[in-house]
């Protein structure tokens, strides 16, 4: 803190001039002090015209995409006239619209994970039925279509923390189910594998699944443990898939190719219970002596 030596009024840090006489201030700066940064600087001359030059930028991007866009597809019009046949050309005009799409999307959204996968899951989408419009005919667009579904599902839509967890959960697994019958109904016409193997499977990855979730909030498991619970439910889940194929199928094998990973998530899941009983018993001698 330092004050004028003619008026003695104290000086605010980053003082160069006496605001009271007008005495020009001469101290050390570890006296005076440099000048405090206010919390709500305003935006120098510099800053908004890098900002004015960023969407000029923009702009110009823009501009000549749109341009290349509108000359291909007038391009393709023209030759579908001279042909005759202006249905052929409107596919590739369709990939050129959702292709420029792609491009605009990181110009002019907000560049954030799930806004990102939104669009380009919805682009992603319009352009494999434009692939698959033969004749105005969908023969193969539903298997991808089911697939993205699934991924916005369980890597988009679980992210909105607004929505509860539960609800989140229920959504995921009601759309997961539903995705397998639609698969099924689409593979045979009908549901043949979808009640005595994909409901069961789907069973066991949530029973797991929520045994692992209950031993991170109860238990305080380590990062090396959840990933082994993580790989134990995984493998059960994979296990199951070939159980309960093979009673769809009624074989008189229990496992076939899943039996190995059958002995190696026994194995986990031996060693699992180990870890955790060998930290009970040292944490409760632990607290004993202490």
């Amino acid at each position: 803190m330092a004050y004028c030596v003619e008026c003695g009024v104290e000086l605010a840090p980053g003082t160069q001039q006496c605001p009271l006489c007008g005495r020009k201030v001469i101290a050390p700066k570890e006296i005076i002090q440099e000048k405090e940064e206010s919390l709500f600087p305003s935006p120098s001359y510099g800053t908004v015209r890098n900002a004015l030059r960023l969407d000029k930028y923009r702009q110009g991007i823009t501009e000549l995409v749109l341009t290349f866009a509108v000359i291909a597809i007038l391009t393709l019009t023209i030759t579908g006239v001279a042909f005759g046949s202006v249905l052929m050309f409107w596919r590739p005009a369709a990939y050129i619209v959702t292709g420029t799409s792609f491009f605009l999307v990181l110009l002019f959204s907000t560049l954030n994970y799930r806004n990102i996968a939104t669009w380009y899951s919805l682009l992603t989408i319009l352009t494999l039925i434009v692939a698959d419009s033969h004749d105005l005919q969908f023969t193969w667009v539903a298997y991808p279509f089911t697939g993205l579904i699934l991924f916005y599902t369980f890597s988009v839509f679980m992210l909105y923390r607004r929505i509860p967890i539960a609800v989140r959960i229920l959504i995921s697994v009601t759309v997961l189910l539903a995705s397998l019958a639609l698969f099924d109904l689409f593979t045979h016409h009908a549901l043949t594998w979808f009640i005595p193997v994909g409901v069961p499977v789907v069973a066991v990855v949530i029973i797991t699944l929520c045994v692992t979730f209950i031993r991170y909030v109860k238990g305080n498991p380590s990062i090396t443990e959840m990933i082994l619970m993580l790989l134990l439910s995984a493998s059960i889940s994979t296990v199951s898939g070939d159980f309960f194929a093979l009673r769809w199928k009624e074989s008189d094998s229990l496992l076939s190719w899943s039996f190995s990973l059958f002995v190696i998530s026994l194995l986990l899941c031996v060693f699992i219970i180990i870890t955790m009983s060998v930290k009970k018993v040292r944490y409760y001698f632990h607290n004993k002596i202490t």
